[in-house]
């Protein structure tokens, strides 16, 4: 069952990067291109979980689970970067400052720098069978993942702002909602996916708002 549950995820969040990707290419920004990179990683992940019963305990499977890891560790924390930047193009004034954009470069550079350090200098892969699917997790992992949960936070103070200004709160609901699921997913093995989808439909909502913000002009 959960095999089908991750395949449809996929193809939920397939759908979101097009989405994604017509906005991107309709905002002569590069900001969108980090959420768009990010989804299409989810999709590989989630693509690779549904499918690794059927490939099978491997070495095949296992070279096929260490990109999982590499692409979090590149990525995730780039949202930080994108939320920055909705801000900034909607004319919140803290974020028009040289200062304001290279702290959060260096934060998110150093948020990579430390995902880099124990997703790929430290990941062990061990195979992991789980409601019907199989995949390899890093057995290396200690403690929270303080990447994740820094870009999470950042994202969702910005979005605060966004919010203000805009008076549209869906950029913060969809963060404040993977905010919520992601600790789930110790217990619940769907909730951080679900959460996934949530966030990414956050970012569409956010940088959909630029474009109408905008319009507006």
């Amino acid at each position: 069952m959960m095999t089908i549950y991750y395949i449809a995820v996929a193809l939920i969040q397939t759908f979101l990067a097009v989405i994604m990707f017509r906005l991107w290419r309709k905002s002569g920004s590069i900001y969108p291109i980090f959420p768009l990179i990010v989804m299409l990683g989810i999709i590989y992940d989630n693509l690779i979980i549904g499918f690794g019963a059927f490939i099978g305990e491997g070495e095949l499977l296992k070279a096929l689970n260490t990109p999982r890891f590499v692409i979090h560790a590149l990525f995730t924390p780039c949202l930080m970067v994108f939320a920055f930047g909705v801000a900034r193009r909607i004319g919140i004034g803290w974020t028009q400052s040289k200062l304001a954009h290279t702290l959060i470069c260096v934060f998110t550079t150093a948020m990579i720098a430390l995902g880099v350090y124990h997703e790929i200098f430290q990941l062990v892969l061990s195979a992991k069978a789980e409601y019907g699917t199989l995949r390899y997790i890093n057995s290396a992992a200690q403690g929270p993942p303080i990447p994740a949960i820094a870009t999470i936070i950042v994202v969702m103070i910005i979005a605060v702002f966004v919010w203000v200004k805009t008076k549209k709160p869906w950029y913060f609901l969809g963060t404040l909602l993977m905010f919520l699921l992601a600790p789930m997913a110790a217990k619940f093995v769907w909730a951080g996916n679900l959460g996934e989808i949530f966030m990414n439909l956050g970012g569409i909502f956010g940088e959909k708002t630029v474009q109408d913000e905008k319009g507006k002009g």
